[in-house]
């Protein structure tokens, strides 16, 4: 096998494709009439929208009763209402192109062999809400905060010769992220499960300081059940499928990108040929259990069953949807919990404690310990 390092250029090219010379002048910016307030029909339309929604706040049934009264009002001098009911206001603003992508939901369940006496939670579905990744990373390749602070041109080593059709491309690693998170709010206790996504291109200084650099695309579904099932193999098994399934819906809009390159506008103000890959996965020990399909505290590196080596044979991780992705290639460690947290906090501050108190005893321990604070 040839082994090969590819440059991927990052060669600016037009809203066509065609790549340019260096020092090619920008095409210019196709700004968007002043009077264009689609999907608005009227600027009136717009601010009515954006007080009843924003400001206001006022609920579905009560926007009904005012339009409806406006709507008799309006009949006298033959005039129409700008919405005819609270369904039509919110398809236009769920519609309306400026601004964050709008939250997409999809559903999914069980669909596997049913017991003769099921349990309640393979009869449910499972709400997923989302935003598209696609969209969301198109955004941030064409923000102009980022221009100056982006990678064009990343080096990838292949074990083949690379396809050149991708040839000049800016390569666009997809990074991901997710965390069990609990918010307490008024003594009730609420679950969410956040999936955070960025892009490799973009520099430390921007994933730092910058909320646009790190994004929330996703709440991932938790799936609960009584008691009587909840320690059962087929649900953690259903649990940890249901987890890899909704990443492969949520990022199967990439699946093109992936394969052939496609033209993106960028912040400088030029466009680029992008190639998009799955990229690093930041997860602490516990997500990364469940991304490689194993049971905690076995080695991933073995292959065999779940009961000699914790390998969960029949769950499909996502990337076998995606090519060139390998999720045992593709975990990073979770600095706060495995090293800071893991390996400094839990084990080696837990062994200094345990040494000082076999040698000291108890009370010189604590001397020491509060000596060292």
């Amino acid at each position: 096998m040839l082994r090969s390092i590819i440059c991927h250029v990052g060669q600016p090219c037009n809203a066509s494709g065609n790549f340019q010379l260096t020092g090619t002048q920008l095409e210019p910016h196709q700004l968007k009439p002043p009077d264009d307030w689609s999907p608005y029909n009227s600027h009136l339309k717009f601010k009515l929208a954006d007080f009843i929604y924003t400001c206001n706040q006022m609920s579905a049934g009560n926007l009904d009763i005012l339009l409806n009264l406006w709507a008799v009002s309006l009949v006298e001098v033959g005039s129409h209402l700008i919405f005819s009911s609270h369904t039509e206001m919110y398809w236009t603003i769920n519609n309306t192109q400026v601004g964050d992508v709008k939250w997409q939901l999809f559903a999914i369940k069980y669909t596997g062999d049913v017991e003769v006496d099921p349990a309640p939670w393979m009869h449910n579905e499972y709400d997923v809400w989302f935003w598209d990744p696609h969209k969301v990373i198109q955004n941030m390749l064409a923000n102009p905060e980022f221009a100056k602070e982006m990678d064009y041109q990343l080096f990838h080593e292949y074990d083949c010769q690379a396809d050149v059709d991708c040839l000049g491309s800016t390569f666009v690693p997809i990074i991901l992220g997710s965390d069990k998170t609990t918010v307490s709010v008024a003594t009730r206790q609420n679950d969410y499960y956040p999936l955070y996504l960025s892009i490799g291109n973009i520099h430390n200084n921007i994933h730092w300081a910058h909320h646009n650099g790190v994004t929330l695309i996703t709440f991932l579904a938790m799936p609960k059940t009584t008691r009587e099932h909840a320690g059962k193999d087929s649900f953690c098994k259903f649990q940890c499928q249901l987890f890899h399934s909704s990443l492969g819906c949520i990022l199967k809009t990439f699946k093109p990108g992936i394969a052939k390159p496609e033209v993106i506008p960028f912040g400088d103000g030029h466009h680029q040929h992008v190639i998009y890959g799955i990229g690093p996965y930041i997860a602490d020990y516990e997500e990364q259990a469940l991304l490689t399909c194993i049971v905690c505290n076995w080695c991933p590196c073995l292959a065999a069953l779940w009961e000699e080596y914790g390998i969960v044979g029949e769950l499909i991780p996502f990337t076998n949807d995606f090519l060139c992705a390998d999720i045992y290639e593709l975990i990073a460690p979770d600095l706060l919990h495995q090293i800071i947290k893991g390996a400094f906090k839990d084990h080696l501050v837990e062994w200094v404690e345990k040494y000082l108190c076999h040698t000291h005893g108890d009370a010189c321990m604590n001397e020491i310990l509060d000596d060292t604070d």
